[in-house]
């Protein structure tokens, strides 16, 4: 086990070889898994606090808060809401056209940003 400080954050290295070698666990948990986990991740988090009428999708007033409030934590010029853009922006996530976002377009253009 090493530990390694640098200023603002610590970092553990673990050497998995003992685990591996006495078949521990089933299997290691790749980049790509960990990322789905993360974007599960933070789509419940969306869901939860957006999804105000617990339909299981989330609609234009709905979507609109959500970009309200992402505008609002973004640095500027990106921190003005421009509630002309609201109606594209949503329906180009609502894939669909079902005049609702669901869980797994949200999943899909999370998984499209976090490529970059």
């Amino acid at each position: 086990m090493t530990w390694e400080i640098f200023p603002g954050n610590i970092e553990l290295l673990l050497d998995d070889s003992i685990f591996l070698n006495n078949n521990t666990f089933t299997h290691r948990i790749g980049a790509e898994i960990e990322k789905k986990r993360t974007l599960d991740q933070i789509c419940d988090a969306l869901w939860i606090k957006y999804d105000v009428d617990n339909s299981g999708s989330l609609e234009i007033e709905e979507v609109r808060q959500l970009l309200k409030d992402i505008a609002a934590h973004s640095p500027p010029p990106y921190n003005v809401y421009d509630e002309t853009k609201a109606q594209a922006a949503f329906d180009s996530v609502d894939t669909n056209r079902n005049g609702m976002i669901e869980r797994n377009e949200m999943t899909s253009l999370l998984t499209a940003i976090s490529a970059f």
